[in-house]
């Protein structure tokens, strides 16, 4: 079990300097910047080109990306295991290599079987070295007080790629052709990325002589380094042993109906607003304004989780989710549906960040990677089938009004797992 943390109640001591977490904040918010990036926003880009050029279906290239997603639910448990255990610099690292890697031998197939081992492989692995559970995790060592607004920060990366990447991989196909784009997206980790992470990434204060926060308890001088904590002890325990625990389903089965509905609504929105007739720049904006709405959504409910708690946070992220989603299908102009995506994109914002701080309250810190790998396995199937259902949707009807309609049923859901999830730490 956890050993319980000393109230951290008095200023830290003057240093001259920012508290070093928040640099671990910064390059947290790089990592996910790039990562994401490169990888789900770009490829959106690429489906085309790729699919012209290998002679193959949109679907068989689109299938690389669901085997990304799929490659980081089966990793998920072993990466927690890992970062709870060791840390997240030394998996950061790996990560960046795979991905350079991968992307260098992505910019030289020949065939969609190469696209499935170079990015549904190779790339796929590499991101979720570098994705939520070690970020989470990182980010989670330095804080306690101000976890919520400091993993809140660190997710901004994520929505800020959607906002920039997407331009910047167009511009690059269009200039040098996809596997010039995708060369260059090689040399992204190795050159900047891994740099980043090898100066800048220190698994845990105490390894800086620091406490989380930069604070020290009452009645503990700062210079004391016998009253340093102690890292906290990586529990033992299997994935069946996890997966016995009730709250671990409840937890995955509420981010993951957050997950399914928002991720969907995400990718169709621009058709969406296409299909109702504006043209593509006011759909590319409606897409735009949801990402940007989404980046201050993080820090936002990190606030909110900080102050009140992660579970009322998270009420106030599907409840923004539902308004927006309502108000997405009943918008009588463009000015209302901007409106509705912003509202929206706000709510969607909070889910990552929300999914560690709630990982967290029931499980504590020690166990959090492992615990988030294990969640990611059980929510696989609302990431992987809440786009085909739409599309499909989309294909029987002409419109996706009934998937939202649907959606819409899977936050009450939600709701409802959310008033049955304890709101105190688990008994261990």
């Amino acid at each position: 079990m956890e050993n319980a943390p000393k109230p951290l109640t008095a200023a830290a001591p003057p240093s001259g300097g920012v508290f070093y977490g928040w640099w671990i904040v910064s390059a947290s918010l790089f990592v996910q910047f790039v990562t994401a990036g490169t990888t789900f926003y770009a490829y959106g880009v690429l489906l085309k080109p790729l699919s012209e050029d290998l002679g193959v279906s949109r679907f068989a290239v689109g299938s690389a990306l669901s085997m990304l997603m799929l490659v980081g639910a089966i990793a998920g448990p072993l990466i927690g295991r890992e970062v709870d255990r060791r840390g997240a610099r030394h998996l950061m690292l790996l990560g960046a290599a795979l991905m350079s890697a991968g992307f260098l031998a992505f910019s030289r197939i020949e065939g969609v079987l190469g696209l499935y081992i170079t990015f549904g492989g190779f790339v796929a692995l590499g991101a979720a070295l570098l994705g939520p559970i070690t970020n989470t995790a990182l980010v989670t060592n330095w804080f306690q007080k101000a976890r919520g607004i400091a993993l809140g920060i660190s997710q901004i990366g994520i929505s800020l790629s959607g906002m920039v990447m997407a331009f910047v991989a167009t511009w690059l196909v269009a200039e040098y052709g996809w596997r010039g784009a995708i060369l260059s997206f090689s040399a992204v980790p190795l050159v900047l990325m891994a740099p980043v992470i090898a100066v800048v990434v220190v698994n845990r204060p105490e390894d800086r002589g620091l406490w989380p926060d930069g604070l020290v308890p009452d009645g503990l001088a700062p210079t004391q380094e016998a009253a340093l904590p102690a890292p906290p002890l990586a529990e033992s325990g299997s994935l069946r042993e996890a997966l016995r625990e009730r709250d671990l389903w409840l937890l995955a089965l509420l981010v993951g109906l957050n997950f399914g509905g928002s991720g969907s609504v995400i990718q169709v929105i621009h058709s969406h607003a296409t299909d109702l007739g504006y043209s593509a720049a006011r759909a590319a904006s409606v897409l735009a304004s949801m990402a940007g709405a989404a980046a201050l959504g993080k820090p936002f409910f990190g606030i909110i989780a900080d102050r009140l708690s992660p579970r009322m946070a998270m009420g106030g992220c599907i409840g923004c989710q539902v308004v927006g989603l309502v108000s997405i299908l009943l918008a009588p102009g463009y000015a209302a549906l901007l409106c509705a995506s912003l509202v929206f994109g706000l709510g969607c914002g909070g889910l990552i960040p929300l999914f560690g701080l709630l990982t967290v309250a029931r499980f504590g810190a020690a166990r959090l990677g492992r615990m988030m790998g294990a969640m990611l396995l059980v929510m696989l199937p609302f990431q992987l089938l809440g786009l085909p259902f739409a599309t499909a949707v989309f294909d029987r009807t002409g419109s996706y009004a009934p998937a939202f309609v649907t959606f819409l049923g899977l936050y009450a859901t939600a709701i409802v797992v959310l008033s049955r999830l304890p709101s105190g730490p688990a008994e261990e």
